[in-house]
Parts: C-alpha cells; structure tokens; sequence
C-alpha cells in the first residue's frame, strides 16, 4: 500500500469583500471534487489574512481632484483595475475614510530596474518630492 501526502498553501486575493466572503467555500469545493475524482482524501484551512483594501468614494474624489490640480492632470494615472495587493492599510480604511494611492517612481534614469520587491530596484528619488506636495495639498483641500 503506497500514501502520498501532499501539502498546498496559496494567497487568495480579492477585488470585493463579498468574494472574499464566498471563495473559501468554492475553493474547498473545488478540492473535495478533485479529491473525490481521485479516490483520496484530503484536510482544508483557510486563514483570512488581509481585508480588502476599499477606497471610500467621497474622499477618493476629493484626493483625484487635488491631486490632479498640484502635479497635473496628466501626471493623475487612474487603475484601470482594482490591485489585490495585500496591504495593511486595508486595517485603517476599515475604520476611517481612506483613499489608497500609489507614487510613481519610473523615469528615463531607471526605466528598466525600477520593479517593486526586485533586488534591482533603483528609485528615481525626484519622485520624493512630487509625492510630498500631492499629499500636502490633499491634507490642505480636505480641511478647507
């Protein structure tokens, strides 16, 4: 008689609480079907890790719009669609309006070694400053 254990272990990452909600189902399902097709058995967990990280609509209106007037429309790059990135900011903007936002940092200086998380990674620091007057001028609009 021959066993075989096997370990998997993965990220789930979600665009919407509600999918969060309902994948830890779908994915035991998945496995409970592939197992039975098999003739093995099989123990699931699941640990939910971060929330999803959710943008509060009022706010996100009012960063786009300071944004946009201190850096330059054209500098304001919205997503086309929702990062499933895993951040702990996603415990703040559970508590308070947030807004999540990203400061470029590509330029000609570093076009191909500028990769999060690379052991290349060169920032082109002039990004610093661009960063600092948007968020200045955030804080400045939002308690006029």
């Amino acid at each position: 008689m021959y066993f075989l254990v096997r370990y998997q272990e993965g990220t789930v990452r979600c665009s919407s609480a509600e999918a969060c909600e309902i994948l830890p189902d779908k994915i035991e399902e998945f496995v409970k079907d592939v197992c039975k097709i098999h003739s093995c058995d099989y123990e699931y967990k699941f640990s939910h890790g971060y929330p999803v990280t959710m943008n509060d609509p009022k706010l996100t209106k009012l960063v786009k719009k300071s944004v946009a007037n201190s850096i330059g429309e054209d500098n304001l790059i919205e997503m086309d669609n929702p990062d499933t990135g895993g951040e702990d900011f996603s415990f703040f903007a559970r508590e308070v309006p947030s807004c999540f936002m990203f400061l470029g940092c590509k330029s000609d200086k570093n076009h191909d070694t500028c990769i999060l998380h690379n052991s290349k990674f060169n920032c082109d620091e002039d990004c610093i400053k661009i960063g600092i007057k948007a968020m200045v001028n955030i804080v400045i609009d939002y308690f006029k």
